[in-house]
């Protein structure tokens, strides 16, 4: 099993930081490897979707559902995909300097073919997500107050 912990404070709001993440029909627009995400069902306590990467001519997608806290905490559980195993958390901390954005996530692919190929692909990916959110959140909030 594949073990991300990862953790930042940004000079941004958690509420903005928030929203970014839970975006997840951007994602394509600035992460590597995301060639899209797919809402299925949204409320203010729950998100659905799809989500599939393509990296060296494979394209995998696999669904998650979303359990929100607003502005605090984003839990992730797997639907449908690759995966035996795919739980997650990103939280979201006031900081005085801003927000302190962690990603915990634990998952482990379905089959020796999944994990062979796909898994080094996956484990860049994700090993990357929470930079690639804070540069996102840097190009688009850096000029607001």
């Amino acid at each position: 099993m594949t073990v991300v912990k990862k953790t930042r404070v940004v000079p941004h709001s958690c509420e903005k930081m928030f929203h970014l993440v839970n975006d997840i029909e951007r994602y394509a627009d600035f992460l590597p490897y995301f060639s899209s995400g797919v809402i299925h069902h949204q409320d203010e306590d729950e998100v659905q979707a799809t989500l599939s990467i393509s990296a060296a001519g494979m394209s995998k997608s696999f669904t998650t559902r979303n359990r929100l806290q607003s502005n605090k905490m984003i839990e992730m559980r797997l639907v449908d995909g690759p995966f035996s195993h795919f739980e997650g958390f990103w939280r979201f901390d006031e900081t005085p300097e801003g927000c302190s954005v962690s990603l915990d996530l634990e998952f482990d692919f379905a089959g020796r073919m999944f994990s062979m190929l796909l898994g080094p692909i996956f484990e860049q990916v994700t090993d990357n997500l929470v930079d690639a959110f804070c540069e996102r959140a840097d190009k688009l909030y850096s000029d607001q107050a």
